[in-house]
């Protein structure tokens, strides 16, 4: 599975535009090819979608407006790296004690 993402939440690229074809003497629409980005998500698959994968990789908006998620992107943060990333608590300076020196007294 690829998945793209899009700047564009609605966003359809054209690769190939409807038209319309005369069969004896009748007009019929011939439908054109399209990716369509819902939610600014678009996931095609490896197998049946060969074509339309190289042509998001070749477009002038790849790597700018459309970019691909990659799967290792999309992975939880295992339990060591949320430790890492969480703050931690700046630590103290040790007290000293606010009481002044005592003098000794000579005998």
């Amino acid at each position: 599975m690829a998945k793209f993402q899009s700047r564009c939440p609605n966003q359809v690229l054209c690769i190939k535009p409807a038209r319309n074809a005369i069969i004896d003497g009748v007009v019929v629409p011939v439908p054109g090819e399209h990716i369509r980005f819902e939610r600014g998500i678009c996931v095609l698959d490896d197998k049946e979608d060969k074509d339309k994968i190289a042509f998001l990789r070749k477009h002038r908006l790849f790597g700018t407006a459309i970019v691909e998620i990659k799967e290792k992107d999309t992975q939880k943060p295992t339990q060591q790296q949320t430790q890492d990333t969480q703050p931690q608590a700046p630590q103290k300076p040790p007290q000293q004690s606010m009481q002044p020196p005592q003098e000794t007294q000579p005998a």
